[in-house]
């Protein structure tokens, strides 16, 4: 499984083509701007437990939520399922979000061998939290092993990228060890024609061997349905498949990472994000009163 480096491309051609990345990058900088100030400019500043709710109200399966609480100290360690998963309300890019499995001297991440006491979890649990990574409520959500298994597995993850009801590529993860370069794999897809795009995926172990799902395509009309109720130009989905199930873990308008997939995905994708604003656009214009509408320049009042 070969590691794919990062082509780069010259700054100015970021400027005058579609670039997804580009997208991302000033997205997050709107983002941070937002946080900034207060403003809630995205479905995730609902926090994790409003998006599972509003999903399941347009009839998404979301993991079951177990127990929620105000803070770290009030988790009920001893009360808690076997397997569970551990997560902050507020907080991204896996931060906060602990994949658990009780053992007789403590916990452990299901991708990894040590054991941990309760105090050095709530230790991880509080340090993106002292960052301002994540905020709480805290919660327990089901685990979800792959097909229903009872191991410490995690399913593989189907990443769909969403341009308001349009997916144009698909990217497969699989994690067999937390925090380590080398302990995921991954592959990159054209859900439509089925054609590999892993070859300039940015900084990351290729593994073409890695099946997509046979019921690849619910997730990307999953997916595609998500980022129209999000009425956003952009949203990943992280699904999972387990047994019969299909299931929304994450969603995210704004993913971290280096999101380079190449020079023609990322001109592909680009083009896609920017059609997407106008379909966007198109449809807040069809239901907005005309009270939102621009004003015509000879109604706007005049200062002497």
């Amino acid at each position: 499984m070969p590691l794919v480096g990062k082509p780069e491309l010259p700054p100015d051609d970021l400027l005058v083509r579609p670039s997804f990345r580009a997208h991302s990058y000033a997205r997050r900088r709107f983002y941070t701007i937002a946080h900034d100030k207060g403003v809630p400019a995205s479905l995730n500043s609902m926090g994790k437990l409003e998006v599972g709710r509003l999903l399941q109200s347009h009839g998404i399966d979301v993991p079951e939520v177990l127990g929620v609480w105000d803070t770290i100290e009030e988790i009920p360690w001893d009360d808690l399922p076997d397997r569970v998963v551990l997560k902050s309300a507020h907080g991204h890019n896996s931060n906060g979000v602990l994949p658990l499995r009780r053992d007789p001297d403590g916990w452990r991440l299901v991708t990894r061998p040590d054991v941990e006491s309760v105090d050095q979890l709530m230790e991880r649990m509080r340090t993106p939290a002292e960052r301002g990574v994540t905020a709480p409520p805290y919660f327990a959500e089901e685990f979800i092993g792959p097909d229903g298994s009872d191991g410490d597995l995690l399913p593989v993850e189907v990443k769909i990228y969403a341009f308001y009801g349009e997916v144009p590529l698909v990217l497969l993860r699989r994690v067999d060890r937390h925090w380590s370069a080398t302990g995921m794999a991954f592959r990159v897809i054209d859900p439509v024609s089925g054609r590999d795009l892993s070859q300039t995926y940015s900084k990351k172990t290729i593994d073409p061997t890695l099946e997509p799902p046979e019921r690849l395509q619910e997730a990307v009309e999953i997916g595609a349905l998500v980022s129209r109720i999000a009425r956003t130009a952009f949203m990943r989905s992280d699904i999972y498949m387990s047994g019969d199930r299909v299931v929304v873990g994450e969603v995210s308008p704004s993913p971290g990472g280096g999101q380079w997939f190449g020079e023609e995905v990322d001109l592909m994708l680009g083009e896609a994000w920017e059609q997407a604003e106008v379909r966007v656009w198109r449809d807040f214009m069809a239901a907005a009163p005309d009270a939102v509408l621009p004003a015509r320049p000879e109604s706007l009042p005049r200062y002497e």
